[in-house]
């Protein structure tokens, strides 16, 4: 059995008895469930240790209610981390209501969507308009921004270009006071950055898995056995981890800023993976980099590398690289 440690039941998964069996979202619980159910699950709401749970159910059979809690386990039913935001966000798809399930497949039906959405007014507005002035050029030299998925493979990224890109996300301290260039909630700055290199990309670089250490500005090896392939993305995304020299992760680490905030914490962690999003990608403008990001992919398959804690959670994937010369 699994070490003592406090499991609570997931929040977005949903239990009900059919036919004799415990539904657990989409998954048939053993058969020992109907016996417990639903004591099982209320004394899993507010955590509880496996031994405990056992003790609880002593007049079950230990074998059947040590299956039973291995399952759960298994499902990421009774969970002992916080939830991924995939997990956490996917249950929000059915509170809305108003969308065509093959709109994704259907590239008409996507691009009238899109128009839609990008010409959308809000409709609580008065008919009172002020017109504002034009912006200066400096506004307006940043709309030659693009998302690349096409990268330089050829010539590898200097030293400098490299250091000036993270450069925008390391510590300084100045009579005593911690600065960084972008804001972070309390100023606990949670999110870890890792960097995959590959080999001969990057110069003076060994292709491996490092850690950013925004304190020293300087790059920490993790695993140089580390070997992340195109499987770990999705089809459409493939080709571009192909060309791109890097891959950046944003991981939550949720030990630096639950305690302040709560729960609340993973949503300001969320808003500050988009302000180093954006500030990367000023950044990386001026240093001829290229960035990409990357929607989803099977973190699973390469999460053995990264040795997180189990409170650390991968919130988002850039992909990177020298820009093609136009």
């Amino acid at each position: 059995m699994q070490e003592n440690n406090i499991y609570f039941w997931s929040p977005i998964m949903h239990w009900e008895k059919s036919e004799g069996r415990i539904i657990i979202n989409e998954y048939n619980a053993p058969t020992v469930a109907v016996e417990v159910f639903p004591e099982f699950y209320f004394c899993t709401q507010n955590g509880i240790e496996i031994d405990e749970l056992i003790d609880r159910f002593s007049n079950i059979d230990e074998k059947e209610i040590q299956e039973l809690i291995m399952f759960l386990i298994e499902k990421k039913v009774l969970i002992k981390s916080i939830l991924n935001p995939k997990d956490l966000f996917e249950s929000q798809t059915k509170l809305f209501q108003k969308y065509d399930e093959n709109l994704m497949f259907d590239k008409e039906k996507l691009d009238v969507y899109t128009n839609v959405q990008l010409n959308r007014m809000f409709k609580g507005c008065k008919k009172t308009k002020i017109e504002l002035i034009k912006p200066d050029d400096t506004v307006l030299s940043m709309f030659e921004r693009r998302s690349q998925r096409v990268f330089d493979e050829t010539t590898k990224i200097s030293q400098d270009v490299f250091s000036n890109l993270f450069g925008v996300l390391q510590q300084i301290k100045n009579k005593k006071e911690v600065k960084y260039a972008y804001g972070s909630a309390g100023g606990l700055y949670p999110i870890d950055i890792f960097i995959y290199i590959k080999k001969n990309r990057v110069d003076g670089v060994r292709r491996g898995l490092y850690y950013y250490h925004p304190v020293s500005h300087s790059i920490y090896l993790v695993d140089d056995m580390a070997l992340i392939t195109k499987d770990v993305h999705f089809y459409n995304n493939k080709n571009i981890f192909e060309s791109s020299a890097f891959s950046i992760f944003m991981i939550y680490n949720s030990e630096s800023s639950m305690a302040k905030y709560g729960g609340n914490a993973y949503s300001y962690a969320l808003i500050e993976a988009g302000i180093i999003t954006a500030t990367l990608t000023s950044v990386a403008e001026h240093q001829g980099i290229g960035l990409c990001s990357i929607g989803d992919l099977h973190f699973d398959k390469v999460k053995k590398y990264f040795k997180l804690q189990r409170n650390q959670v991968l919130l988002h994937v850039i992909e990177g690289g020298l820009k093609l010369e136009q």
